[in-house]
């Protein structure tokens, strides 16, 4: 009896020592995925990439500023373009207005 125990637990121990080596490669893959060597970033990165990223960010706030002044331009368009329409039409129906009342017969 004294015996089987030893064994179990000689088997508990190896089961016990299998699971951290499991799990200690499961850790070391995910570290591995999240954070790739050095190296190898160092060796693809440009030389001047921190200058290309400063002029991405101008380019793209340059550009937000072009559609912005944009939408303005073309609003006051549209509103100059409604005001001469709005007038027109007044002009027109004060014209027929006075046409129906002083020209027309009765």
């Amino acid at each position: 009896m004294n015996s089987d125990k030893k064994q179990f637990q000689q088997w508990e121990q190896e089961l016990r020592d299998r699971e951290l080596a499991v799990r200690l490669r499961e850790l070391e893959a995910e570290i591995n995925q999240q954070h790739p060597p050095h190296h190898a970033h160092l060796r693809n990165a440009a030389p001047h990439a921190k200058p290309l990223n400063v002029f991405k960010r101008f380019y793209r706030k340059l550009e937000n500023i072009a559609k912005f002044i944009g939408i303005v331009v073309l609003m006051i368009i549209g509103i100059q373009i409604a005001s001469w329409l709005a007038g027109t039409f007044i002009v027109i129906g004060i014209v027929w207005l006075a046409y129906k009342i002083f020209f027309e017969n009765d």
